[in-house]
C-alpha cells in the first residue's frame, strides 16, 4: 500500500489488505504481523473503471475520423500520481498487461467536454469561429457540435472552478511593479515623472498592442509580483538594455483567480472530485499555452486569441467579480498579474498632476497609484542558453 500515492485510492484498498508480500519490492510479511499489501487485480479494477470514465472503445475505422489513443497512452494518462516514482513504471506496465483490449481508444463524453475541448477550443477560435453566444443556441440536430454550441459549453464548465483555493485576494497597499525598456534611461524617466501613471500605465484603448489576455486595441494592465520578474518579461521583447519600472500600490483589495495556486492533486477514483480532476488537467494545458514563449512577428494576434477569450469571459461573467488574472513566469520563480482595468482614471500619480485634478475632479478613486519614489532602474543583461 506504500507504493499507492493516491490518498483516495488507498483509502478505497484498504479493505483489500489481504498480501503478505509485494511483486515491487522485497518488503515480506515477516517484517509486519498483519498483511500490508493489495492484489493486483484489486487496482486493475479502479484503474479500469477510470479509463472507462474518461475513454471508450473506438474502432479501426473510427479512428481516421477523431483522435484516437493507444491502451498504453490511456493507462498512463488516467493514473497521474497515483503510484509512487519508484515502481510507477513497473506497475504501469503490469496495468497494461492486464488490459490486452480493446487497442484503440477515444474520449468519452466527460472528457471531451473538459480536456480535448482544450484543443478542439483553440483550434475553433483561431481559425473557425470566435462570435460566443450564451442564450439562443440553435437546437436543430446537429448543432451540438458546431462552433456557438461547443464554444459556449467549453467556456461554461470553466465556471466551475472559480473556486476558493485560487481566489487570491490582494490587500491595500500591496505593490506591482510594471515598466518600460529604454535605450536612455535618464531622458525616460524625465518624461514619466512628469505624468507618472499614465506613463507606466495600461497603453491607451486603441493603441494596445495585441496581448496574451487581451485583445489589440483593448489596454490591460500587465504587471508581476516583483520587480526582477517584470523587467525580465519587459527585456524579453526588447533590444534595449536598460529599464524604468514603476512600484504600482493598490488603493482597495483586488480578487484575483491565481493560476499559480494549483489546487491540490484531485483523485479520478472519487466520484465528487472528478470535475476537479478535469480541471487539473485543464490547467496544465492552460498554463502552457499562457506561458509559452511567442515571437511577435504577427501571428500572436491569432496565437492569443483562446486566452484572450477566456479572460474576457472570465472578467464579464462569474458570479464573484474577478479584478484580473495571476500566472507563474517562465523566466523567473515570480508571477504575472493581468489586472482587468484599462487607461483612465484607475491609475493616478501619487501626488495627482494638475491634469489628472482636472480631468477627474478627485470623484473617482483609484485602485492604482504611482510616485516618484517608486520608479526603479534597472540594467539587463542578456544571455543564451543552449539544451540538448
Amino acid at each position: 500500500m506504500s507504493h499507492i500515492a493516491d490518498a483516495s485510492l488507498s483509502a478505497m484498498l484498504r479493505s483489500e489488505m489481504t498480501e503478505g508480500s509485494c511483486s515491487y519490492c522485497a518488503r515480506l510479511e515477516t517484517e509486519a504481523r498483519d498483511a500490508f499489501a493489495v492484489p493486483m487485480g484489486a487496482v486493475a479494477t479502479q484503474v479500469w473503471e477510470v479509463m472507462n470514465w474518461l475513454h471508450q472503445e473506438c474502432t479501426p475505422m473510427d479512428a481516421w475520423n477523431i483522435p484516437a489513443y493507444e491502451t498504453s497512452w490511456v493507462v498512463n494518462h488516467c493514473t497521474p500520481d497515483t503510484f509512487a516514482p519508484e515502481v510507477e513504471r513497473d506497475v504501469r506496465a503490469t496495468l497494461l498487461k492486464a488490459m490486452p483490449f480493446p487497442e484503440m481508444w477515444e474520449p468519452a463524453r466527460a472528457y471531451y467536454d473538459y480536456q480535448l475541448s482544450w484543443k478542439t477550443f483553440t483550434e475553433t477560435v483561431k481559425y473557425g469561429s470566435r462570435f460566443i453566444f450564451t442564450s439562443g443556441l440553435p437546437t436543430r440536430p446537429g448543432a451540438e457540435n458546431e462552433p456557438p454550441t461547443t464554444l459556449a459549453r467549453f467556456l461554461e464548465g470553466l465556471l466551475a472552478y472559480v473556486q476558493d483555493d485560487m481566489i487570491l485576494t490582494v490587500p491595500k497597499g500591496t505593490k506591482v511593479y510594471r515598466g518600460r525598456m529604454t535605450e536612455d534611461v535618464r531622458q525616460l524617466r524625465e518624461k514619466v515623472e512628469a505624468n507618472l501613471a499614465e506613463e507606466l500605465g495600461p497603453a491607451p484603448n486603441g493603441r494596445a498592442a495585441a496581448g496574451r489576455l487581451n485583445a489589440q486595441g483593448v489596454g490591460l494592465f500587465y504587471a508581476a509580483d516583483d520587480l526582477k520578474t517584470a523587467v525580465a518579461e519587459i527585456a524579453l521583447h526588447s533590444l534595449h538594455a536598460n529599464a524604468l519600472v514603476g512600484a504600482f500600490e493598490t488603493q482597495r483589495p483586488l480578487i484575483v483567480l491565481d493560476f499559480t495556486r494549483k489546487p491540490r492533486n484531485p483523485s479520478p477514483h472519487v466520484e465528487e472530485e472528478r470535475q476537479r480532476f478535469l480541471f487539473a488537467r485543464f490547467m496544465d494545458d492552460f498554463l502552457e499555452f499562457l506561458t509559452r514563449p511567442v515571437i511577435l512577428d504577427g501571428r500572436e494576434r491569432i496565437d492569443y486569441t483562446p486566452t484572450q477569450i477566456i479572460a474576457e469571459y472570465l472578467r464579464w461573467v462569474p458570479d464573484l467579480h474577478i479584478d484580473g488574472i495571476a500566472w507563474p513566469s517562465h523566466l523567473t520563480s515570480g508571477k504575472n498579474i493581468a489586472y482587468f482595468h484599462g487607461p483612465g482614471a484607475a491609475f493616478q500619480s501619487d501626488p495627482p498632476t494638475l491634469a489628472e485634478e482636472r480631468r477627474y475632479g478627485g470623484s473617482n478613486a483609484p485602485t492604482f497609484t504611482l510616485s516618484k519614489a517608486d520608479l526603479f532602474e534597472r540594467r539587463v543583461t542578456r544571455s543564451v542558453a543552449v539544451h540538448r
